[in-house]
């Protein structure tokens, strides 16, 4: 379609923290169109010390719902007992937190777009790798869903704001952790 998926995605997470920096400290990884690797976003997640880790992207095209992805423990336990933990396996402490977030996103998105073809599943990624932090890859509607006009498009994308949003409330809510 000649969409750059990309700067659809830093649009649409400039609106997410527009939405929400009235209630919440948001940290975005990148503010332009600057490549930043996987462990240079989570390590920038994991200097603010955040609450929770969204990496946001679009899901493949021709796709009719998007998913929410997040690491496995894998059977894995770490040793407690030194100061540091391998970065391979700074997810193991909130696998658990991670999966109960990516359910109650996916659960938000079923009731709130009437669409079950969403998905919340294991996966295994670098995006999510070394969070600190609960974290999940959101893939929250396929770029083929977008209409190639601007305002067509931000109309859709702030309805996913919304949505994203109520997530956020949501999780926070349910968890009790700070905001």
């Amino acid at each position: 379609s000649g969409m750059i998926e990309k700067q659809i995605t830093l649009r649409f997470c400039k609106l997410i923290q527009a939405e929400l920096e009235t209630n919440y400290n948001v940290i975005l990884t990148r503010t332009t169109d600057e490549k930043l690797s996987a462990y240079q976003r989570v390590s920038l997640a994991n200097a603010h010390r955040g609450d929770l880790y969204l990496s946001i992207h679009l899901a493949g095209s021709g796709l009719q719902a998007g998913g929410f992805y997040f690491l496995e423990a894998d059977g894995k336990v770490l040793d407690q007992s030194g100061p540091l933990i391998p970065w391979k396996l700074a997810h193991v402490r909130h696998a658990m937190q991670s999966n109960k977030a990516a359910e109650l996103f996916r659960n938000t998105f079923i009731k709130m777009t009437d669409n079950q073809k969403y998905v919340a599943d294991p996966c295994h990624t670098i995006l999510l790798q070394g969070a600190a932090m609960p974290a999940v890859l959101v893939e929250p509607f396929a770029i083929s869903m977008l209409p190639r006009q601007t305002d067509p498009q931000d109309d859709l994308l702030n309805q996913f704001v919304k949505i994203i949003s109520a997530c956020i409330d949501d999780y926070f809510t349910k968890t009790h952790q700070k905001k």
